[in-house]
């Protein structure tokens, strides 16, 4: 657990390289991508638990087709 400015937060990494972050009042799964040298910048996203239930979604009908 890292204490964050008087916050708790809770965060471990995933099987599929996402890294679920649990605090108090919400939770996300965080994903980083990085470039194939350093000359890229390195990307990171960021689903709030609201938006989680939509990508499952999204994948599930991806993969039907």
């Amino acid at each position: 657990m890292m204490q964050n400015m008087g916050k708790f937060e809770y965060s471990e990494t995933l099987p599929c390289t996402g890294q679920l972050v649990v605090n108090p009042d919400n939770w996300h799964i965080k994903y980083t991508f990085a470039g194939p040298d350093l000359r890229y910048k390195v990307h990171t996203i960021s689903i709030d638990s609201s938006e989680i239930e939509s990508h499952i979604q999204a994948l599930e009908s991806a993969w039907r087709k």
